[in-house]
């Protein structure tokens, strides 16, 4: 998981350098693995200048070179020769310098710029195009800067691009709730609260949408089990082909995704700010309705990657009143998606059982960035504050948008209730090694959303956030203590309790080992056979009840359909193998 340092200073602004930021992370347990720094243009525009022409004339060998003499700040002025017939003495200017690797628009090789010599005349840099910037396609000529642009600016200043630094980070599968910038920044605060040091939280900015009203699309969920929750947010006066701006861009790519549009981009943005996957429809193929079913035996749906898929009755989808629109949770349809026509979308915004959508997953063999996370569960009470960022994204980008409607279809889910827990700190603290101090424990508590209940003694009464569902036992609160507290914090023990030549233990498959050899030895014959058969030989074996056999759903032959349940037809099918082969 990508992670980019400028985006995680939206909810906790920090002084941090980038080594100290990816120390805190890995000992909170997202682990670090390598950072980055990522450019808005390739090479970040590293060794590029503001110069001012101080002097052209023409070139004495060629009729279409004009040799400048340009100040970029440094003692001295620089020669280069220039081919652009726009270039004119008193002009502000984008000096690439002796040493700077230029990124043509178009072109994935640097041209690193070099001292060299030009029909005879020195040249010691180059002024650059809108092009060879890697800023547009255009190449009429060289790009004319502001009369007011400083002498020696970077051009990187003067253009107003900033680097960023990008962590990888390797999430073990049960900490979906860190799956987003949001939840990074919570264990980073997490970290930095425990160390007593000033926090300044910030939580997202977006527009209030628990006002908006009802009615805008008809809504029905027919298995409130697999989807006890489904939002949908009708908005109109967009543009389908518009792109999104250019900081969403960078945002997306500095994070590994290409930006496509920006009714799109809002979805992805929304969904690695804060966990929560966004899907968009074309309003116009949701003919008057959603419906959230399962898929009817035999019928087809043509997805995003153009491959017509045969839906399995288990299946769940989200469909209109005649058609499934989209595998739900998992991969979009291509008939509603996102077009250049598109002027109003339905955005979806859901919790999916992770059970039911792990399995048409596997099913269809698809692994999208929205099943990732639904599999393992989102925060049920992120879903409106998805739709609430992708509105503010959209309102900004579309100023004559407006909203039509959001209907909601709510179930009282107990998986949605924050649960308790009743823990006993003594033994908390003998799997720590070390009791730590009540207070310690309710602030490493209150900084991660775990309110103390009741306190009676050595037991108290926990409860716990609904978007942590990796936390339900008394271990793994102890295991939340330690990663905030710190594994370097605990104090060492006195000594090890342990034997200097400990006990040997015995090893079953050793001993079995053993025996087969002595066995062999003795004159017997050694049968290794497949753990799986041929389910015809138990269609009527009279003491194997046929409920009893494990059958396999894709098989590679007839002959390895089942696990055997017993050697007996193994062993006699090789008998007959090595007889009729007199072995």
């Amino acid at each position: 998981m990508r992670i980019s340092l400028d985006w995680l200073s939206d909810y906790l602004p920090t002084h941090l350098s980038v080594a100290e930021i990816g120390e805190r992370l890995t000992a909170t347990g997202l682990e670090v693995e390598k950072s980055e720094v990522f450019d808005a243009l390739p090479g970040g525009l590293r060794g590029i200048v503001v110069g001012e022409v101080r002097e052209v004339r023409q070139h004495p060998n060629a009729d279409r070179l004009r040799v400048t003499k340009v100040d970029v700040g440094a003692p001295e002025w620089l020669n280069i020769v220039c081919g652009a017939s726009n270039v004119a003495e008193g002009q502000k200017v984008a000096v690439a310098t002796v040493g700077a690797e230029l990124y043509p628009a178009g072109s994935d090789k640097p041209l690193v710029i070099k001292k060299s010599a030009l029909r005879g005349e020195p040249s010691e840099g180059m002024i650059c195009a809108e092009d060879e910037l890697g800023l547009s396609d255009d190449h009429a000529g060289i790009m004319v800067l502001r009369p007011d642009a400083p002498v020696g600016q970077p051009m990187s200043e003067y253009l107003g691009l900033e680097s960023d630094h990008v962590l990888e980070i390797g999430l073990t599968p049960n900490r979906m709730d860190a799956m987003s910038h949001y939840g990074v920044a919570r264990d980073l605060r997490a970290s930095l609260l425990r160390d007593g040091q000033d926090v300044m939280w910030t939580e997202p900015t977006t527009v209030d949408l628990s006002s908006a009203t009802s009615g805008a699309t008809l809504l029905k969920v027919e298995d409130s089990a697999a989807c006890p929750q489904y939002g949908a947010l009708k908005i109109t006066g967009v543009v389908g082909s518009q792109p999104s701006a250019e900081p969403i861009q960078q945002r997306l790519k500095a994070i590994g995704l290409n930006p496509i549009n920006a009714l799109v981009d809002a979805t992805n943005y929304a969904m690695h700010a804060l966990g929560h996957p966004l899907h968009c429809f074309d309003a116009s193929a949701v003919r008057g309705s959603i419906v959230v079913r399962r898929a009817h035996a035999g019928e087809t749906l043509t997805m995003l990657d153009g491959v017509v898929r045969t839906l399995h009755p288990d299946d769940q989808v989200i469909a209109n009143a005649t058609e499934a629109m989209c595998l739900a949770g998992v991969f979009g349809g291509q008939t509603s998606g996102i077009s250049a026509s598109t002027t109003s979308v339905v955005v979806e915004s859901a919790w999916f059982d992770p059970v039911v959508t792990r399995a048409m997953a596997r099913r269809h063999g698809l692994n999208t960035d929205a099943s990732f996370r639904y599999e393992r569960g989102v925060d049920p009470a992120m879903g409106l504050a998805a739709l609430e960022l992708f509105w503010t994204l959209i309102e900004a980008q579309f100023p004559e948008a407006s909203i039509e409607g959001l209907d909601w279809a709510h179930a009282n889910d107990a998986r949605f209730v924050a649960p308790t827990l009743e823990v006993s700190m003594d033994r908390i603290g003998r799997l720590l090694g070390e009791r730590l101090s009540d207070e310690v424990c309710e602030g490493i508590f209150e900084s991660l959303d775990i309110d103390v209940v009741a306190q009676k003694g050595d037991l108290w009464t926990l409860g716990l956030p609904v978007y942590r569902w990796d936390v339900r036992r008394e271990a793994d609160v102890a295991e939340e203590l330690l990663r905030i507290w710190g594994f370097n914090n605990l104090a060492e023990p006195e000594g090890l309790r342990v034997r200097s030549q400990p006990e040997p233990r015995r090893n079953p498959e050793s001993l079995r080992r053993v025996a087969a050899d002595y066995l062999v030895a003795q004159g017997l014959n050694e049968v290794m056979n497949l753990s799986l058969t041929r389910a015809a030989w138990f269609a009527e074996h009279p003491s194997i009840p046929t409920e009893e056999i494990v059958h396999v759903l894709n098989p590679l032959s007839q002959d390895l359909g089942v696990m055997r349940p017993t050697l007996l037809y193994s062993g006699l099918e090789t008998i007959a193998y090595n007889l009729k082969r007199q072995e």
